[in-house]
């Protein structure tokens, strides 16, 4: 059971975001109040005081991490050390560890805190030693969040990052038949993703046009090489608008009746950990350049990127 209490408030500005240390480093309330004070939520508010950690709330967003998604069935780059790890990758492993276990705080300031997580060994969960970080800022521009993930082994390790956030999706117009708005962004690949939520290999992805905002036609999709730019309305008047680096992937997820959207930047694709990204298994760990390919973190080596979160008034043809 995870606990959201005790929260860090952060406040700048029109600006409001509550973090929960306790309950894996999750935002649990980020808001924007108009010169009106009207107050618009970018993230759906977590409410919950507590929380099954295999069972979250769909509100709030939170880390991913030392994988993101589901991990694939096969082995990474061993079946000795697959099977340490987790076989099969049941539903409670979806999205890594670091949701599912309390941070420690490092600083906290009125607009700003740092949280650290320390992975050792033995461990029944993950079997190589690591270090992750999240750094929480509020300024003029919204609410950045700066995340890391360090392999302190002395050995090759699988890992990914990505960043989990569940926005309000406000219906366009009257007329829309109560439909949620349509996330914008701009992606080079519509990646297939099979049944068990693994991208399938390059020859099968979808070349997308430049300019034109992707239609979500299932209810989770992967793009490939995203603008690292997106927005989605979350009321009548405000739209969160979301820019990022560090992250090459979006996963997106909109349930037909739930009322929000994730739309979560990944630095590997879905099933791609520790494998070549052509859908091919790594057996042998000179394969991967310095860990360039398929997520695989040398000794010593850090992925890092961040995500940022605005509000801006909706436009009319939004």
């Amino acid at each position: 059971m995870l606990l959201v209490t005790p929260r860090l408030q952060l406040r700048h500005g029109p600006y409001e975001a509550d973090i929960s240390p306790g309950a894996g480093a999750r935002v649990t309330r980020l808001c924007w109040r108009s010169g009106a004070g009207r107050v618009s939520h970018l993230l759906v508010p977590l409410h919950a005081l507590s929380f099954d950690e295999q069972a979250w709330p769909k509100a709030g967003a939170f880390p991913m991490l030392p994988y993101t998604n589901r991990l694939p069935n096969s082995g990474i780059f061993s079946q000795a050390c697959w099977a340490a790890v987790a076989p099969g990758s049941p539903p409670g492993r979806q999205h890594g560890l670091g949701h599912r276990l309390a941070w420690q705080v490092d600083a906290h300031s009125q607009s700003s805190a740092q949280l650290s997580y320390r992975h050792t060994l033995p461990s029944p969960d993950w079997p190589w030693c690591f270090d992750a970080r999240i750094t929480f800022a509020l300024t003029d521009e919204g609410l950045t969040v700066t995340s890391s993930l360090s392999n302190r082994g002395d050995e090759p390790m699988p890992g990914a990052i990505g960043w989990h956030p569940y926005h309000p999706c406000h219906p366009l117009h009257p007329q829309s038949d109560g439909q949620p708005a349509t996330p914008r962004f701009e992606a080079a690949h519509q990646v297939p993703m099979n049944a068990a939520g693994a991208c399938l290999p390059r020859p099968a992805w979808t070349p997308l046009q430049a300019g034109v905002t992707q239609a979500l036609t299932q209810e989770t999709s992967a793009f490939e090489a995203w603008a690292q730019q997106a927005s989605v309305q979350v009321d009548e008047a405000v739209q969160a608008c979301i820019s990022a680096q560090g992250w090459d992937h979006l996963v997106v997820h909109r349930p037909p009746a739930g009322g929000y959207v994730c739309l979560e930047p990944v630095s590997v694709l879905p099933g791609e950990i520790g494998q070549t990204g052509q859908g091919g298994q790594i057996d042998q760990v000179d394969q991967v350049d310095q860990g360039s390919q398929g997520g695989l973190l040398q000794p010593g080596q850090t992925v890092s990127a961040y995500w940022r979160c605005a509000a801006q008034p909706a436009s009319a043809d939004t």
